[in-house]
């Protein structure tokens, strides 16, 4: 769940992008009619976003005045989303801020679309709105679908206005079998309101993102079998240590919450792992 930077296009230049060069002059008129609800729409959209509060607007406070649902969702797929759209330059801005272009939700596969915080088809007026789009993959953006929070506690993590990468909240353990695996669950810091606490066993069940850190994990296991084996050899188990503690240090550095980190923190702190554990069988 990384941060991101907000969006440097305002929902109002963002829709005025996305309505110009309407070849059709009375629909053109039509979604000028309702650029102001948009705008409106946008701002009670931020405000709450900013109180953690984006999941208790009400539906019906969102529609688009004259334009309709079907209308504002058309808008952002051929506008904005589609390669040639008139405001596809903000859609790619958004992606772009993907760090390293992987997505936020899962911090692994590539953000190559845009999410809806709160879906287009339940808030239409915020269809083309840079606070609601954030950069996913394809796999998150699937499992999200068009759910809508019903408590504080399912909220979505929002990479703009929320800080869930400033503790470390992602863990793992060892699991002593042959070969060996990595299991990966969440710990939140107690100092988190019980709300974020939830939210992140929320996030990272709702994601999958444990069975996909497993399989990543056991692929680097199977990478390092070979040179831990040499460590050891020469080293012993702390010679082995030392070079996992060393890894842990460099993936912290990068990404507090990241499974590699999980991972080569979790490996450095097994005697078993550091023992002879790593080998495959």
């Amino acid at each position: 769940m990384w941060s991101l930077p907000k969006p440097r296009h305002t929902a109002q230049e963002t829709y005025e992008a996305a309505i110009s060069r309407m070849r059709d002059r009375d629909l053109r008129a039509v979604y000028r009619s309702a650029t102001g609800t948009v705008t409106a729409a946008a701002a009670s959209y931020a405000a709450a976003a900013e109180r953690g509060l984006a999941h208790a607007l009400r539906e019906k406070d969102f529609e688009a005045g004259a334009v309709t649902r079907k209308q504002m969702i058309t808008l952002y797929d051929d506008r904005m989303a589609h390669p040639k759209g008139a405001a596809r330059h903000i859609y790619d801005a958004i992606r772009a801020a993907a760090p390293h272009n992987r997505c936020p939700s899962c911090g692994h596969r590539d953000a190559r679309t845009l999410d809806h915080v709160l879906p287009k088809t339940k808030f239409p007026a915020l269809a083309v709105t840079p606070l609601n789009l954030v950069p996913a993959c394809h796999e998150c953006n699937k499992r999200k679908g068009n759910q809508v929070a019903a408590s504080a506690q399912t909220a979505a993590v929002h990479p703009y206005y929320d800080h869930f990468d400033t503790d470390r909240w992602l863990h793992a353990a060892v699991e002593q079998d042959r070969p060996p695996a990595v299991r990966f669950f969440v710990e939140a810091p107690q100092h988190w309101a019980a709300a974020d606490q939830a939210r992140a066993r929320h996030h990272f069940d709702g994601f999958g993102l444990g069975a996909l850190y497993t399989a990543q994990a056991a692929q680097e296991l199977a990478n390092l079998e070979y040179r831990l084996g040499q460590l050891a050899a020469t080293g012993g188990a702390d010679g082995v240590r030392d070079f996992l503690q060393e890894n842990a240090d460099s993936c912290r550095h990068a990404r507090l919450n990241s499974w590699q980190t999980a991972m080569y923190v979790a490996l450095s702190e097994s005697d078993w792992f550091c023992d002879g554990g790593f080998d495959l069988g």
